[in-house]
């Protein structure tokens, strides 16, 4: 058993765990997937992502001591150049950060930050899938999205054309039909032709 574990922290072992959390980071990154999805960088976007991954790798191989501040120089560089894209939202900053703190604990034999960089993509991922497969299903959204039928209809029920609620009192409450929509008497416009 000691010969299994010490074979799971070569330096070898590390450095793939360490390549497998650099793809999740990048997978999870909101503004590269974007700029990926939406060709932010000409037909080719896909392969300008894994050239930013194979930058970042080289990176990565050539030494110990890697600062985030270097990290967040090549992100930003490539975002702006390959995907005309700047990212004000601190993220490049936060993506940066995160891959060195990944990289020296992955070096220290600490698997935990690539280990749960995966399983949220994962989730993330899933969540994704169930969503495309309601949307082909008749476009039926789940209830956490509230776009189910039952609240559809009741949100504007208290609202004046201005969008303010009104009060049982003070203006016209909505009548419910038969059908189960509501029906919701227009004010009269005062002085506005």
């Amino acid at each position: 058993m000691a010969d299994s574990a010490a074979a799971e922290t070569t330096p070898a072992v590390r450095f793939r765990a360490f390549v497998s959390g650099l793809q999740a980071v990048l997978q999870s990154w909101t503004a590269l997937n974007l700029a990926i999805e939406q060709n932010w960088g000409g037909g080719n976007s896909n392969a300008k992502a894994q050239a930013l991954f194979e930058t970042l790798l080289a990176t990565f191989q050539k030494g110990k001591d890697i600062y985030p501040d270097v990290i967040e120089d090549i992100l930003l560089v490539r975002m702006d150049e390959d995907f005309q894209t700047r990212c004000d939202d601190g993220s490049i900053e936060e993506v940066a950060r995160c891959l060195v703190q990944m990289y020296n604990e992955c070096g220290a034999g600490n698997f935990t930050l690539v280990q749960t960089t995966m399983s949220r993509l994962q989730e993330r991922q899933q969540r994704g899938q169930s969503a495309a497969a309601s949307s082909a299903n008749g476009g039926e959204a789940p209830e956490e999205d509230g776009d189910d039928a039952d609240s559809a209809g009741d949100e504007d029920a208290g609202m004046d054309e201005d969008g303010d609620a009104m009060d049982e009192d003070g203006g016209a409450a909505a009548a419910e039909e038969d059908d189960g929509w509501n029906t919701v008497p227009v004010k009269g416009r005062k002085g506005r032709r």
